[in-house]
């Protein structure tokens, strides 16, 4: 008997999936799918079920195209399959979600690394996050099958299926893209992430305040400056624009320095973004106009290092 004739095959085709217009292809051709370590951790965590198993079978699904309208939502990601009959299969993920209990703690920890909000904001998802995570007493990745179930409106008796197999590594790429919405399938969205961060770092910076002895102001600092704050000396600070030519000098206390250019990230589309998204920081007088004067000058070295870098190129 040919697999035609199986009754979960009416209305289907004999010469495999249905093409899809428009459908979500994987970037990658061939071998892995996933550039990032966080997407590829994704992909390992899924062996603690059965999807790992499937991964292959889902591959070819994947690089065809055949996953659409995919949306990532806290706690889930849902979308359509096409597979071989004419009616595409619906498809979900669901994840447990982090309690708010638990996402307080994975916050408080994260406020205390200014490099941990600065690389997620740029698109990059810190190295050492899982870290983050462990100390508050949770994961950001899938760790037990308890943490994840699927499920496809395919006829296949086997759960998950290759149509969920595709499903989750188109996730994965969306993760290399998108890092927040590793955070998002497990309950916090990318803008709930943002405003904890800031109200953490607020908070923190009050709690500092309140811990500070007053200032004298009958007393000028060492410098000689006035008891103001300081504000005739920064006033008599240059532009940055005018400290281009030494602005990447290492200075005596650094005995290294690194650099990491991003060409996908956010920072690469708008070298402001961490600034304006993070909002005004939370010290001294008149401090809400320093943003936008470091986003002037983020983008007048922006602008120069793209013209040194040009400049180089063409010699």
């Amino acid at each position: 008997m040919s697999r035609r004739s199986n009754w979960w095959d009416w209305g289907s085709t004999p010469d495999g999936p249905i093409p899809v217009v428009g459908g979500i292809k994987a970037r990658s051709t061939r071998g892995k799918i996933g550039d990032t370590w966080w997407s590829q951790h994704w992909l390992n965590s899924l062996d603690i079920s059965s999807i790992g198993d499937r991964l292959a079978r889902g591959k070819t699904y994947a690089r065809k195209g055949q996953v659409f309208s995919l949306q990532i939502s806290p706690g889930k990601a849902e979308a359509f399959v096409q597979g071989a009959r004419t009616r595409p299969y619906r498809v979900s993920v669901k994840v447990k979600a982090i309690s708010n209990r638990d996402w307080a703690r994975v916050y408080a920890l994260m406020s205390q690394q200014a490099s941990t909000a600065a690389q997620l904001l740029a698109g990059e998802m810190p190295a050492d996050i899982e870290d983050i995570f462990t100390k508050a007493g949770v994961s950001l990745f899938p760790q037990s099958p308890d943490d994840i179930s699927t499920n496809c409106s395919c006829p296949d008796w086997v759960n998950p299926c290759k149509h969920v197999a595709a499903v989750c590594l188109i996730m994965a790429e969306q993760f290399d893209r998108d890092p927040f919405m590793l955070f998002t399938l497990r309950g916090r969205t990318a803008a709930d992430t943002v405003k904890a961060l800031r109200d953490a770092r607020h908070d923190a910076s009050e709690t500092r305040k309140s811990a500070e002895p007053g200032p004298d102001l009958g007393a000028d600092n060492d410098r000689g400056c006035p008891a103001d704050g300081g504000t005739a000396a920064i006033a008599e600070i240059p532009p940055i624009e005018s400290r281009l030519s030494d602005f990447w000098l290492m200075g005596s206390d650094l005995t290294e320095a690194t650099a990491q250019v991003a060409a996908q990230s956010l920072a690469a589309k708008d070298p402001t973004t961490i600034i304006r998204l993070m909002g005004p920081p939370p010290f001294g007088e008149g401090a809400s106009s320093l943003p936008e004067a470091l986003a002037r000058g983020y983008q007048a070295v922006s602008h120069a290092a793209r013209a040194l870098s040009g400049h180089r190129d063409r010699t």
